[in-house]
């Protein structure tokens, strides 16, 4: 299960449409449309935000591991030092991952190009490489 789906999930837990989560995420709705099937990574904006709005656990939103939501013990008591410094580790590991990942994009949609380019130089139809 992607990042995606798991926001999906979330946001179907909670009985919202997409425009609902959009205007609790403070974004459109194209970007909760984007973020669900995966077409863009999420800010950590938005990660604080649906931690701190619908309590749900960052460490299962990227890993899959663990409860979808905090226990309503944690959401109920402030945040440790460890807790801060953990949710610091994990925003900076995240925001790196989001870097690979964009580039990542990039170089499969240069490569893409080349190929059907390539293609079309030697006779090879589009469509038949997309199979």
């Amino acid at each position: 299960m992607t990042i995606g789906q798991r926001v999906r999930m979330v946001r179907k837990s909670k009985n919202m449409n997409q425009t609902e989560f959009a205007s609790i995420l403070k974004c459109s709705i194209g970007s909760v449309s984007f973020y669900e099937s995966g077409n863009i990574a999420l800010s950590t904006d938005i990660l604080e935000i649906l931690k701190n709005e619908f309590q749900v656990n960052l460490n299962w939103l990227i890993t899959g591991e663990g409860e979808m939501f905090l226990s309503s013990e944690v959401k109920k008591e402030p945040a440790s030092p460890a807790q801060d410094s953990e949710f610091s580790r994990l925003k900076q590991a995240y925001e790196v991952l989001e870097g690979k990942y964009t580039s990542l994009l990039k170089i499969y949609d240069v490569t893409v190009e080349l190929l059907d380019s390539y293609r079309e130089k030697i006779g090879l139809s589009k469509k038949a490489s997309r199979k």
